[in-house]
């Protein structure tokens, strides 16, 4: 049966974006929950990164299912890139992005028709984690509205009160997104970045507690030189992810977050070294820590600071313990 869109309702027009690359084990079921969604004045974006599987004529078939459906084919550029592409031709009022193997309860969009009238600008909800047989739960730790007219109100609400977490947890709408897009460098570490830059176009945001975005963690079998590389690839874009954050943020005179953010930067890579050990033999483990593309990244980061920020991450933790 077609869909049909309805850019004249009085309902907002969502457009939902999905990146799409070699998931034909799990699109289907992704694109069926969008598809049955009660809310149905939606646009569906899917962005075909180069699958070399049949996730592109799994694309095609819904498109000849459903009117609402477009799909645009690129090279593989990996999900930022896809996810870019996406906004680049959305119309909707709103816009919702969801990971090709995820799956969303039926009322994610209903459950929000009152805000989007209002024109909030980000609506926040929680999402179920399912890894085989184990099932957890994510909640906002906060519920209702939240106003954020200025800088303050902005970053107590990102450093200190709130994780945000994947951009799927999210709905936003279209206008706080014209002049931002995903940094297509990094392949982690872009969700924060989003967000970091998004919430200065922020003033009104919308937080609730219904759990309405299934997150599906599918399992692989990467061999262990390639997690390795994950490993690495993961904390070197953080790394660089944070500079960007911290050099904004000092440009913008916002020195009572400087601490902060370099206690999260420790923070997590002392975490990271604390999993690797539990994860890998000591010999994996040396190399992970010896990675030249790794230290640099710390060693720029580190170096870039001045003496008193140096000052206060030594007396947090010894860099002898890095290397």
């Amino acid at each position: 049966m077609k869909g049909i869109v309805n850019m004249n309702s009085q309902e907002k027009f969502i457009s939902v974006i999905v990146p799409v690359f070699n998931v034909s084990l799990y699109l289907d079921r992704c694109i069926e929950s969008i598809t049955k969604q009660n809310y149905k004045n939606i646009e569906l974006i899917l962005i075909d990164d180069g699958s070399t599987d049949n996730s592109c004529e799994i694309c095609e078939k819904w498109c000849k299912k459903d009117s609402r459906i477009k799909l645009i084919k690129q090279k593989n550029k990996g999900v930022s890139s896809a996810r870019n592409m996406g906004l680049n031709v959305a119309k909707g009022d709103y816009v919702s992005f969801i990971d090709s193997d995820d799956v969303v309860e039926k009322d994610i969009y209903t459950s929000f028709i009152k805000e989007m009238e209002e024109g909030v600008d980000i609506i926040r909800f929680g999402c179920k984690t399912h890894y085989g047989k184990i099932k957890t739960v994510s909640k906002n730790n906060k519920v209702g509205y939240l106003n954020i007219s200025k800088y303050d109100e902005k970053y107590n609400l990102f450093f200190k009160e709130y994780s945000f977490g994947s951009v799927c947890f999210s709905i936003f709408k279209r206008d706080v997104l014209q002049n931002i897009r995903f940094n297509e460098e990094f392949k982690y570490g872009e969700d924060y970045l989003f967000y970091f830059f998004v919430i200065n176009n922020c003033n009104r945001i919308f937080f609730s507690d219904l759990i309405l975005y299934n997150y599906i963690i599918n399992g692989f079998s990467a061999t262990r030189k390639k997690q390795i590389e994950k490993e690495i690839k993961e904390i070197t874009d953080h790394l660089k992810v944070d500079r960007i954050v911290y050099d904004y943020v000092l440009d913008k005179g916002l020195v009572q977050y400087k601490n902060i953010l370099l206690s999260c930067t420790i923070n997590a890579f002392v975490n990271w070294q604390k999993n690797l050990a539990k994860k890998y033999s000591f010999s994996e483990y040396s190399h992970l820590l010896e990675s030249l593309e790794c230290l640099k990244e710390w060693n720029i980061f580190y170096n870039s600071l001045n003496d008193e920020d140096k000052n206060m991450i030594d007396s947090r933790f010894y860099r002898k313990k890095i290397y």
